[in-house]
């Protein structure tokens, strides 16, 4: 069984199943350490040229961040749509930014793991406002970020090379505040576009992850792909 308390807490598990408490002070955030923050980066993207898949169960609080870390898991990644949900609002960039900050930081200050946050795209319109939003992130203790490439008002695909430019945004704002940020690119053409022939929504998820990888993206994320061979020849193709 679970228990919450009001408070910070890490609920352990024993090897007989026992319960306990671990209280855990969590002092508020301020300044960041670039030196971990590195760190992190590094660990986390190492998990991803292992034998073995990395797995990344989705949080969307600091109980469920904490639970992870205490059973094993190497790093913590979030759920756009889990956090805007508990907080009563749709998926969709629906939950305002500061309040969807506010979240991620408590989870990323919690735990001792990498944390990987899915920022959807960006909760910004400006290039001002994405930098500014990427920076309060990385201010949060996050080192990771999931990012998509359709528009959450149009529901339509964004231009190729304004999605490369916005990863490159991006990454350049992680370098000029000191540290690295592990981009995963999410790509949407199993979701949106309409193709009248599944080569050419192939064709489009290649072309996108090519220049998204060469944008300086570290992932790539074809959400719902699920033609084994698309998948086989997107590995191929795009490594």
């Amino acid at each position: 069984m679970f228990i919450y308390f009001s408070c910070d807490t890490k609920i352990s598990y024993n090897r007989n199943n026992s319960i306990f408490c671990k209280f855990v002070f969590v002092p508020k955030y301020s300044n960041f350490s670039i030196n971990i923050q590195n760190q992190k980066f590094e660990k986390f993207k190492a998990l991803h040229y292992t034998s073995t898949p990395l797995l990344l169960p989705n949080v969307w609080d600091v109980l469920g961040a904490s639970l992870l870390e205490e059973i094993g898991y190497p790093a913590i990644a979030t759920s756009s749509s889990a956090i805007a949900l508990t907080h009563g609002y749709h998926d969709g960039e629906q939950i305002p930014f500061e309040e969807h900050l506010k979240q991620v930081a408590r989870i990323a200050k919690s735990v001792a793991r990498p944390v990987s946050v899915d920022i959807e795209n960006g909760y910004a319109t400006t290039d001002e406002e994405l930098q500014e939003n990427i920076s309060k992130f990385i201010d949060a203790g996050i080192v990771g970020i999931n990012y998509e490439d359709s528009d959450k008002h149009t529901n339509q695909l964004i231009n190729i090379e304004e999605q490369s430019r916005r990863i490159k945004l991006i990454k350049n704002t992680a370098t000029q505040m000191g540290v690295s940020l592990f981009v995963n690119a999410r790509i949407d053409t199993y979701v949106h576009g309409n193709y009248t022939d599944s080569d050419l929504q192939l064709n489009e998820t290649l072309k996108r992850a090519k220049a998204y990888k060469e944008a300086g993206a570290d992932c790539l994320f074809p959400i719902i792909i699920k033609d084994y061979g698309h998948i086989s020849t997107l590995v191929k193709e795009a490594d």
